[in-house]
């Protein structure tokens, strides 16, 4: 996703598709008036057009959203954008479907759409943070990692205490170079005693140990977050990435293989890459 002219290798890649549905999730799970559940009381901005609980629309906005979540874990982003798409038509831009949508226009590999459908969503909503998530997470798809960054401390700024969104600007603050690791790390510390998120903390802290040139320490940490967390394909491919650049292909092999077995539908362009190795690397 991300070109790194320092390093021998085509790019860095951090897996944020799932922390979407997560929030959706989150956000759907809480009383229908209520926001997301990490989030402050509605403001006069932060209003999602929504009927009230007991309304056949809301009924069936909720069914649609969790139809578009459940056929984005499973990989079938087409099948979740037509869901997304047709509970948006009974509450325009509702968050949960709304993220829903962003979710799915990534995993199609539809980043340009997946940005301006996220643009429009934060400017229709500038006081969520969730909003603001799905923006970030956009431009970091498409490499706009400045941005990203700005985009996810405006849903801080929201939402200050929310993990996710800690996770995210972690994960972006790893490729600025001008980010030392003493301060990667004092806000990965704030996070890592979350066992949910401890493979996801370990994993940012590895990319920022490689992009910095530690690359020692980044190998040992892509080790603990598989160890933590096996089915970690992301962490699995930029291991192997690693160990490749670094002339050790029979332990970067491995890795490649769990990638493959592991990786999400969206990541074709990894996927790719990994069996373009795998076939430089077998005799």
């Amino acid at each position: 996703m991300f070109a790194l002219a320092p390093h021998p290798r085509p790019r860095l890649v951090a897996d944020l598709a799932a922390l979407t549905v997560l929030a959706a999730l989150t956000a759907l799970n809480a009383p229908l008036l209520a926001g997301c559940a990490s989030t402050p009381p509605p403001t006069p901005e932060v209003i999602h057009q929504r009927p009230p609980p007991d309304d056949a629309r809301a009924a069936r906005y909720r069914e649609l959203t969790r139809a578009a979540n459940a056929r984005a874990a499973a990989g079938d982003f087409a099948a979740a954008l037509g869901h997304a798409d047709d509970a948006l038509t009974l509450i325009p831009f509702g968050l949960e479907a709304a993220l829903a949508k962003v979710e799915s226009h990534l995993g199609l590999g539809q980043r340009t759409q997946a940005l301006d459908f996220a643009q429009r969503l934060a400017d229709r909503h500038p006081q969520d943070p969730f909003a603001h998530y799905a923006l970030g997470k956009s431009l970091y798809a498409l490499g706009r990692l400045g941005a990203a960054h700005d985009a996810f401390a405006d849903g801080l700024a929201r939402a200050p205490d929310d993990r996710l969104l800690q996770l995210a600007l972690l994960t972006a603050l790893t490729h600025d170079p001008d980010v030392t690791l003493d301060e990667l790390h004092a806000r990965a510390a704030l996070l890592g005693a979350d066992p949910e998120l401890a493979p996801d903390v370990l994993h940012a802290l590895a990319m920022a140990h490689e992009i910095r040139g530690d690359l020692a320490q980044a190998d040992a940490l892509y080790v603990q977050a598989i160890a933590v967390r096996p089915h970690h394909p992301f962490a699995h491919y930029n291991l192997a990435l690693l160990r490749h650049a670094n002339r050790d292909p029979a332990r970067a092999r491995p890795h490649l293989e769990a990638f493959l077995d592991q990786a999400p539908p969206s990541a074709a362009r990894e996927r790719d890459e990994a069996r373009k190795l795998l076939q430089e690397i077998r005799p």
